[in-house]
C-alpha cells in the first residue's frame, strides 16, 4: 500500500510524465 500523500503524487506525475513525454 502507498501512504496518501505518495498516491496524491501519483496520481498527477501520471499525467504529468504523459505530458512531458513530448517534451523529452
Amino acid at each position: 500500500t502507498f501512504p496518501k500523500g505518495l498516491s496524491c503524487t501519483w496520481k498527477v506525475k501520471k499525467p504529468v510524465r504523459k505530458h512531458y513525454q513530448f517534451t523529452e
